[in-house]
């Protein structure tokens, strides 16, 4: 489903300089952001990552519940997306507890910052019909917005040094969530941009009209960040073996010269399959460019074993 477009170097190049004008970071820090599940907890510091998207989790309790306690470990609120095994609050946790101190000294420009948590809602696994189902309904968006903002208000609470906000891996929908907008609303009603970022996974091809998720350049458009609402859109990984190049061709298409370079995020694959970790040709053209303008970058997914490769990357790429 992902638009295939060859690039020659000069293209890249061209594309580059073109787009470095929009270099506002859509948040003060750089996200060297893996998506975990459980595995591989002793490397995420050695590594150099300095956020987390701990994945997944169902969005329909969320948009159904319309009292949730969020101090409670095994709070029904909190439940594992489909595929998602045991996840829960007391999860949650528990991954905090056991990795803050690795991510902290990682935080990029500036070290020893708050690190970041995104809680991952969604997922492939869980498909699309849940979020169909919400986003169809004013009220059940509403209620989804409003519970997530509490969510994030109680964790930082707990956790007052730590940055938190939500990702919507938003896949396989059917509908282009008509009440989104009615979600942004009561979401930011209590949670503001400039404190807990909202982050929407996509398609890396999203940008192209024949893309099936092309919806998502229009809600980044009406509702990105220069409204306030979304923060950063994840530019999933592609399931081939790809260059800096290849990759490149989507990642800035001049459609997105609307957004922040600070709020995107480029989905790379990590070592669960080590020979698709992001390779020359171009990268000595885009890694220097991702470091100066602080583009994120979303590792999928975090593994156990060695680090060698993806964390070369992240050395390559991190802002100074």
């Amino acid at each position: 489903l992902r638009f295939s477009i060859q690039t020659s170097r000069m293209r890249v190049v061209a594309i580059l300089l073109a787009l470095a004008v929009v270099a506002v970071p859509a948040h003060a820090s750089q996200l060297l952001m893996a998506y975990y599940s459980g595995l591989g907890s002793d490397t995420v510091g050695t590594a150099g990552l300095n956020a987390l998207a701990l994945c997944f989790f169902s969005p329909t309790p969320l948009s159904t519940n319309t009292v949730c306690n969020f101090s409670d470990p095994t709070t029904p609120c909190v439940a594992p997306a489909t595929g998602g095994g045991e996840n829960n609050l007391a999860w949650i946790y528990t991954t905090i507890q056991g990795t803050q101190a690795a991510l902290r000294p990682n935080t990029a420009p500036v070290p020893n910052q708050n690190p970041t948590y995104l809680i991952s809602f969604g997922g492939a696994n869980e498909g699309g019909q849940a979020w169909d189902t919400i986003f169809s309904s004013s009220d059940k968006a509403s209620l989804l917005g409003k519970n997530m903002a509490a969510f994030l208000i109680a964790l930082q609470a707990k956790y007052p040094t730590i940055s938190f906000g939500i990702d919507l891996d938003i896949e396989q929908t059917t509908t282009t969530l008509p009440n989104f907008p009615v979600f942004i609303r009561s979401f930011r009603a209590a949670a503001p941009a400039e404190k807990f970022p909202l982050q929407i996974c996509a398609l890396s091809s999203f940008a192209n009209a024949s893309s099936p998720d092309h919806y998502k350049l229009n809600l980044l458009k009406s509702y990105g960040p220069a409204q306030g609402g979304l923060t950063h859109v994840n530019m999933m990984v592609d399931n081939v073996d790809a260059s800096c190049t290849f990759m490149s061709s989507f990642w800035l298409a001049p459609a997105l010269s609307f957004m922040p370079r600070g709020g995107l995020v480029f989905g790379v694959w990590g070592e669960l399959f080590p020979s698709w970790i992001l390779h020359n040709p171009g990268c000595d053209t885009l890694f220097p460019y991702i470091s100066t303008n602080g583009v994120n970058i979303g590792i999928w997914e975090w593994w156990s074993g060695a680090t060698d490769g993806v964390a070369a990357v992240i050395a390559a790429v991190r802002q100074k």
